[in-house]
């Protein structure tokens, strides 16, 4: 593959591990970012989890419910804002269709089997190149308010427990044993799951010091450059047509995160991909020692509080409102207030008038599952649509798509990420 060259738009998770794994096997690489360097946009501060645990998507039985009620609710997990309904139309009636019982498990069985391989490559990385992330493998922690969420949380653990998912259900007395910050909140505390298989990490300085090691070996990038459009003869993709010019390559991938759709879009190639805004604040600790020592989540916020060096950061939320990249006020303050009554005798070790706070999209695909493989045009590939596991699914994704650029037998079956689905 030494000849074989690729050009990768997107140098978040998803573009840098596919050009280490491609690089790897012999392909000459370019990245193109319109950033001014890697992981800037979705991949910058995100929960920083990888979370096998976690694989159903969010359109999960009941969810159209839940979104209508949303419109009217400010302070709602996950919210859909009027400008964004016109947008939403074809998406969110296969995102509606997708949340059937048996449609959910499904995807959740796809995610969990990329999931539970993908963590063991990205740890896998970390060891043999040596990579600084603040990584710690001491699992995760959800905390559970009421007895059906506890309830509903259980049993799709239980049936995903057969394909190797390992969740044990605790008490809150167990939990507290787990992560003693939560004593404060003991009552508030219906149970648990702890998760053993999953572990933390700084996606950022992850992707950084991954590309670092691809550009030490002879990797291309450029940033600033924005794609305009994909350049497609003969049914063949080639190149790309960028506002620095052209450039050609033998295969083209497309990881771009919610921005893929569109992308993909001017090949003739459509993908279900819309942009679900989430938010993260990142607080120093002042170095205190009773601070928080594992990731605790809070399903029923979509939120969750993750320990990363010396910084707590609360990530949460999500909101359908299009490419909107303000970052309101009033989301920013509800992740302090999470944070406040989950920890509350923590807050004064903590910088809240300092907190950075951040937004990005997740690229959330209608019906859950991600896009990996080449598209109905020869020589493009996708590898976007994590939603909320582009962290958890980023090393893996790369394997299983370099597997099938250069048709070796694929790590896990292919078949449920198939582009052409």
């Amino acid at each position: 593959m030494a000849d074989t060259t690729c050009i990768i738009i997107g140098a978040g998770l998803m573009g840098v591990t596919a050009a280490h794994a491609l690089q790897a096997r012999g392909f000459d690489v370019t990245l193109i970012d319109k950033a001014s360097g890697p992981a800037m946009d979705t991949s910058f501060a995100n929960a920083g989890m990888l979370h096998p645990s976690m694989p159903a998507p969010w359109n999960g039985p009941g969810i159209g419910k839940h979104l209508a009620m949303s419109l009217f609710n400010p302070h709602a997990a996950m919210k859909l804002r009027l400008s964004a309904i016109p947008g939403l139309a074809g998406w969110g009636a296969k995102f509606l269709q997708y949340s059937s019982p048996k449609r959910h498990l499904a995807a959740a069985k796809a995610n969990y089997f990329l999931s539970a391989y993908s963590i063991l490559r990205t740890q896998a990385q970390r060891d043999a190149l040596g990579l600084n992330f603040d990584s710690v493998d001491n699992g995760t922690l959800k905390i559970f308010g009421t007895q059906a969420s506890f309830d509903t949380a259980r049993h799709i653990g239980d049936s995903l427990a057969k394909f190797g998912l390992t969740h044990k259900p605790i008490t809150a007395a167990e939990a507290i044993a787990h992560e003693p910050a939560l004593a404060d909140i003991k009552h508030r505390i219906i149970g648990a799951i702890y998760q053993p298989d999953d572990s933390i990490g700084d996606a950022y300085k992850f992707t950084c010091a991954l590309y670092d090691d691809f550009e030490h070996k002879g990797g291309h990038s450029r940033f600033e450059c924005t794609v305009q459009n994909l350049i497609v003869k003969d049914g063949s993709c080639i190149g790309v047509e960028t506002d620095q010019g052209k450039m050609f390559a033998d295969h083209i991938v497309v990881a771009a995160g919610s921005f893929s759709r569109v992308i993909a879009k001017s090949a003739g190639v459509k993908l279900d991909i819309q942009p679900a805004k989430g938010y993260s604040i990142t607080v120093d600790t002042n170095g205190s020692a009773a601070l928080p020592k594992i990731a605790v989540i809070d399903e029923a916020m979509h939120c969750a509080i993750t320990p990363l060096g010396d910084t707590l950061r609360v990530a949460g939320t999500a909101e359908f409102t299009g490419f909107n990249t303000a970052l309101t006020s009033a989301r920013v303050k509800n992740l302090k207030l999470i944070l406040g009554q989950t920890y509350p005798g923590i807050m004064p070790d903590l910088d809240l008038d300092n907190a950075k706070p951040w937004t990005g999209f997740r690229p959330m695909p209608a019906d859950g599952v991600p896009y990996i493989g080449e598209a109905n045009v020869s020589g493009l590939w996708i590898n976007a649509g994590h939603g909320h596991l582009g962290w958890t699914m980023a090393s893996g994704s790369a394997e299983l798509l370099a597997s099938l650029m250069t048709y070796e037998p694929p790590p896990i079956d292919p078949e449920p990420y198939r582009v052409n689905r």
